[in-house]
Formats: structure tokens, C-alpha cells, sequence
């Protein structure tokens, strides 16, 4: 059994895109080390633990934290993670989620990709495609600017990074 430990911040984070890059990266070994060995019994997870303590935590990412929450988005992921009062995330918290994947109940668990936060635990899902389009020949520029296409593939995306 593999428990890597990934982070948030692979989600994207403001001002870290190397460690983004790095944390989201543990994601794609975890995905593959469990495709790859999981006919031998060998199961890999990877973890998200969110801890009040972290060499990570310098005041400057604590403000560039809170100037994207003024700007109306979160500093990593599609939400903010904000500790609920009286919540004090441990260690103890994510070594439980630790041990739980290692039990033979999980046995069937792998290549999942799991948060912990204090009193909050969760699964975060495989990436879908949400949207495919096929062309006979393949695509061109041209074709890919056709107001169809852009309607279809590109939708009402806004880019929800710009301050207004």
C-alpha cells in the first residue's frame, strides 16, 4: 500500500506554480503507479492534507491568500479552505485517513485522490471530458474558430482569474 501526499496547492495556487506543478505531478504518479501495479496487489492513494502547520505557510502566501479572496476567487483549487471555528486540523486527522487506506477494507481503493481538513474528508473525482467534438480529417485552425465549434467546445468559459 502507497499513501503519497499531495496538496491543494496542485490545484493551483497563486504565486507557487512550481510547487503546484510538483504537488499536482505526485497526482499523476499515484494514477499511474496504480494502473501499472495494481495486477500485482500493489494499491497507491494520494492524500491532500490541509494542517495549520506548514514550512508553507509565510506570510507572504498568507496575504496572497487573502488579496484572491478580495478579488472574488480562491488561492488554490475552485473553493477556499477556511478552518471552521474551533476546528484545529492535526496531524492525528490525516494519519487516521492514512491508516484507513492501508486497512483491508480499502482493499479495492485504488489511484484515488483524497482531502483532509480537521472535521472535513473527501474524494475528488478522475478528470472527464466534458465536452468532444470529431471532424473527419482532423482539425485546422479554421475549422476549430467556426462559431459552431467555439459554441460547442468553449462554451460561456469566462476567464474568472481577471480582476474587473
Amino acid at each position: 500500500v502507497i499513501v503519497n501526499t499531495g496538496s491543494t496547492s496542485g490545484l493551483g495556487h497563486m504565486t507557487v506554480a512550481n510547487y503546484s506543478a510538483a504537488k499536482e505531478g505526485v497526482l499523476g504518479l499515484t494514477r499511474t503507479v496504480a494502473r501499472d501495479l495494481g495486477r500485482y496487489g500493489v494499491r497507491c492513494n494520494m492524500i491532500r492534507p490541509v494542517s495549520l502547520v506548514s514550512d508553507l505557510m509565510l506570510p507572504e502566501l498568507v496575504e496572497v491568500s487573502k488579496e484572491s479572496r478580495k478579488l472574488g476567487f480562491p488561492s488554490n483549487g475552485t473553493r477556499g479552505f477556511m478552518f471552521r471555528e474551533g476546528m484545529v486540523p492535526t496531524g492525528e486527522h490525516v494519519a487516521a485517513l492514512v491508516l484507513l487506506l492501508c486497512l483491508p477494507e480499502t482493499a479495492e481503493i485504488s489511484g484515488q485522490d483524497f482531502f483532509i481538513m480537521g472535521d472535513e474528508v473527501g474524494r475528488y473525482p478522475e478528470p472527464e471530458m466534458i465536452c468532444t467534438m470529431f471532424r473527419p480529417g482532423g482539425w485546422t485552425l479554421e475549422a476549430l474558430r467556426a462559431p459552431d465549434v467555439i459554441d460547442n467546445l468553449l462554451g460561456s468559459i469566462r476567464n474568472r482569474y481577471v480582476r474587473s
